[in-house]
């Protein structure tokens, strides 16, 4: 058992000891400058063009839901590598001599988790940072946010291993992110909440409810907001969970069928 999480750990390490020359750039682009741009266009400027003075919550609702999209993004650049790999060297297989393929996995979806939630912990503070008492946080669960960042990031990362674990060609990534990744997002709460849809398209409402992403974005804006329009946290706790346990036995079936490992 010691052995097992020992390698474990040694290919966590490895993972981020390959991915070190560019996590400055990426911590500056994600915790730093995405936020910013999005604090100022949604947070601010987006709201008073459109939306007047007077515009209550609703300039916070929209920024709240721009996260999907960074962590979107994210989530599939820490997991894409996995694709490469299985298209060319296979060093995948040489881990699977050592370690359970089954951990070999998990350990891409642990790494793609902790890489995601690293990189966007700063996201939100970063905008109250900025816009100061615009971005009114008096009701705000920062524990219920961090929690939604963790298991939003879990969930993403095991649909992305998932996704990189199913496709067989590298040209398939442009039809994904066209077909499915856009969608996805667009109809995940990334400017429209959960009620809105209801109130206009019921039947779209529904279907959005096998979404993941329409779980993150509620989840978040019922943490920062805590009113009952938005679904309760612990529902969109319980429903990323089972997401992720989903995702990583489809990752874990596609792998096996695959490389037809023991």
């Amino acid at each position: 058992m010691s052995s097992t999480l020992l390698i474990f750990y040694r290919f966590l390490q490895r993972d981020f000891y390959t991915a070190r020359n560019s996590l400055l750039g990426i911590a500056f682009n994600w915790a730093v400058l995405v936020p910013t741009m999005y604090v100022f266009i949604t947070g601010y400027l987006q709201p008073r063009v459109f939306l007047g003075a007077h515009h209550g919550q609703i300039d916070m609702v929209m920024f709240i839901g721009s996260i999907l999209q960074s962590m979107q993004l994210l989530s599939y650049k820490a997991s894409v590598p996995l694709l490469f790999d299985l298209l060319g060297e296979r060093y995948i297989e040489y881990q699977t001599t050592l370690l359970k393929p089954q951990l070999v996995i998990i350990e891409r979806i642990f790494f793609s988790t902790i890489f995601t939630f690293i990189m966007l912990i700063g996201f939100y503070p970063m905008a109250k940072l900025l816009l100061g008492s615009t971005f009114n946080t008096t009701a705000t669960s920062w524990s219920s946010v961090m929690l939604m960042l963790l298991v939003s990031s879990l969930a993403m990362s095991a649909y992305n291993v998932w996704i990189c674990c199913t496709l067989y060609s590298a040209q398939s990534l442009r039809k994904l992110w066209v077909r499915c990744n856009v969608p996805l997002l667009l109809l995940g709460g990334f400017w429209v909440p959960w009620h809105l849809i209801m109130k206009s398209h019921p039947w779209l409402a529904y279907a959005s409810l096998a979404n993941p992403l329409m779980y993150i974005s509620e989840g978040f804006r019922r943490a920062f907001l805590n009113t009952p329009d938005f679904f309760a946290v612990s529902t969109c706790v319980a429903m990323l969970l089972l997401l992720s346990v989903v995702f990583t036995l489809l990752a874990l079936r596609s792998f096996k069928k695959r490389v037809d490992h023991i």
